[in-house]
This record gives C-alpha cells, sequence and structure tokens, in this order.
C-alpha cells in the first residue's frame, strides 16, 4: 500500500479545515443577511407601506392586519405618528369609525395641529352616513331617510364640538350635502308621483284623484324646501 507523505496529509488536513471554516462563515452570513432582510420587510414603515398598498386595492381589513403588527413593534416618533394617522384611515374605510377615533385622538394628544389626524377624526363622523347612503336600497324609503337623516345629524353635532378648522368646515358642508342629495331625490320622486297622479285623475275623471294628486302636492313640498335648505347650509360652510 502506497503511504501518503505526513507533510501531504497535513495540508489536505488544514485545506478542509479551512473551507469548512469558509462554509461555515458563509452560512452565518447567508443566515444574518436573511434576518436582516425579514426585519426590514416587518418594520413598522415597511408594515406601513404595504398598509397603504392594501388600501390602494381597496382591502381595508388586510391593511388593518399590517398596521397592527406595526403597532405591536410599538414604533416612536414620526413613524409611529404616521402608522396610528394610517391605522385610522383604514378602519375608516373598514366601517369601524368609533375605533378609528381611538388612534387620530391619540396622535392629537400628541400633536395637537397634526393635520391627517385631525382631517381623520373629522371623516369617521362624516363617514357613518355616506355608508348607509350608499348601502341603503334605492330609492330611498321614507324610513331608510330618517335612519340616515339620525346618522347624520349625529355626525353634525360632533362636528360641530371639533376646533373649527378647515378640514371640519368641510365635513358638515359634506354632510349637509349628503342632506340635501338625499332629500333632492326624494323631491324627485315625489315630483314623479305627482305626475302620475295627475294622469290618474284625468284619466279617471276627477273623483277620488283629487285627494291623491293633493297629497303628492304636500309630499313635494315637505321634501322641496328642506333640499335647497341644506344645499345652501353646504355652499355657506365652503
Amino acid at each position: 500500500m502506497t503511504r501518503i507523505p505526513f507533510d501531504a496529509a497535513g495540508r489536505a488536513h488544514t485545506l478542509r479545515k479551512v473551507l469548512l471554516a469558509a462554509a461555515v462563515a458563509a452560512a452565518v452570513v447567508v443566515a444574518g443577511g436573511g434576518t436582516y432582510a425579514y426585519l426590514r420587510y416587518n418594520s413598522p414603515a415597511q408594515l406601513a407601506k404595504r398598509a397603504q398598498i392594501a388600501l390602494d386595492q381597496h382591502d381595508p381589513t388586510r391593511a388593518v392586519d399590517f398596521l397592527t403588527r406595526a403597532l405591536a413593534k410599538h414604533p416612536g416618533g414620526a413613524t409611529g405618528i404616521g402608522v396610528r394617522n394610517l391605522m385610522s384611515k383604514a378602519l375608516i374605510a373598514d366601517g369601524r369609525e368609533s375605533d378609528a377615533r381611538t388612534y387620530s385622538e391619540e396622535v392629537l394628544a400628541e400633536d395637537p395641529q397634526n393635520f391627517d389626524a385631525g382631517e381623520n377624526e373629522a371623516e369617521s363622523y362624516v363617514h357613518p352616513a355616506y355608508r348607509r347612503f350608499q348601502q341603503a336600497i334605492k330609492p330611498l324609503s321614507i324610513a331608510s331617510a330618517k335612519e340616515i337623516f339620525g346618522v347624520i345629524d349625529q355626525g353634525t353635532a360632533a362636528l360641530e364640538k371639533l376646533p373649527r378648522t378647515a378640514g371640519n368646515l368641510v365635513a358638515q358642508a359634506r354632510v349637509q350635502w349628503l342632506y340635501y342629495q338625499i332629500y333632492d331625490q326624494e323631491r324627485r320622486q315625489a315630483e314623479s308621483e305627482l305626475d302620475m297622479a295627475k294622469l290618474s285623475e284625468s284619466q279617471a275623471g276627477g273623483g277620488t284623484g283629487g285627494a291623491t294628486v293633493a297629497q303628492a302636492q304636500r309630499d313635494l313640498a315637505n321634501f322641496a324646501a328642506p333640499s335647497g335648505k341644506h344645499r345652501d347650509a353646504a355652499l355657506a360652510l365652503l
């Protein structure tokens, strides 16, 4: 059997140790790089960016999930304010307006002049009425209209207690404009019913049709006057 010289065997053993050490070092570098990438990808700022993308894709529930993970890391400073403002916006979009106010109020307690937080707080009182209006079956029934008017009144009362900032005045104008939209829609419906009542009366040659026409005229008057009032109120606030 051929024997390997001692010095050659030693050099081979040393080479194996060097290669092993290099492999371990490479593994450590890769692992460290992977950990850094993971931490960076899941930092509060990166999670907020992913939440914004979800909002742009009309997926507020997913955005709230990203922001909940971001807030669990207790971000401070400008990042913390930005994450909480975005959480407030996402919750409003998700129909959770009262929860949204928790975050806008936290920011305003820390920074009373924060524009985004003020806008979010005002929007949290406007959005419920618009959401109810969008979800309601059209044309609105009188019961649905009254329900939405009640939500509008609650939002208006809350907005009137907030500082009279430009954003707040615009928010008040928007709820007044929604009042106008609903009343105007009901007014046009009443006009159509009046036309139908007049047609029925003419075809019937009088009789009980007159009472139907009179009722349609009263309904139209009830909707026409408030319609103009709320339109003028909205324009006055802008």
